[in-house]
């Protein structure tokens, strides 16, 4: 796929992974990604793309061993040939199944691809229905994108 930027190297725990992010993807702070898996929803088996936003980006250059001190590799090396690694922390927001939002129940496999989720795939996962929709913005990163709260959540029972 073309919106591939990268794969899961770590699994945190159930709700945040680590991405090896391509050095020329793009992919920034707060974006947002999804990774394709399989998940149970009223006792069957589904494909559904888990949505996901990165939290934060880390660079770093590539270390030749655990132990060995990165300045003392780096010194005589020229600039230009140091190899950069890029992770991402991701933060999943779960995926829409119908009309509902799920939290996924197993956690990706490393290895897993990740991609750049599009703008419709965002908007899909906020849309409220618009006779309960109480629209109060847009999101800073996709503005196209409108932002509501449902206001059947507000009313006490």
């Amino acid at each position: 796929m073309a919106n591939e930027v990268g794969f899961v190297v770590n699994v945190e725990s159930p709700l945040v992974y680590v991405v090896s992010i391509k050095r020329s993807s793009g992919v920034n702070r707060y974006d947002y990604v999804y990774i394709p898996m399989r998940d149970y929803v009223d006792n069957k088996e589904v494909d559904v793309k888990v949505l996901g936003q990165v939290l934060w980006i880390k660079r770093e250059p590539y270390r030749v061993g655990v132990d060995g001190y990165v300045a003392d590799v780096l010194e005589d090396m020229p600039r230009d040939s140091i190899v950069e690694v890029v992770q991402a922390r991701v933060m999943v927001l779960g995926y829409k199944y119908g009309d509902k939002i799920y939290m996924p129940r197993t956690t990706p496999a490393v290895g897993t691809p990740v991609y750049l989720a599009d703008t419709n795939m965002v908007s899909e996962f906020v849309r409220v229905d618009p006779e309960r929709a109480l629209c109060i913005g847009r999101l800073s990163l996709k503005s196209d994108v409108p932002y509501c709260i449902d206001m059947n959540g507000l009313r006490s029972t």
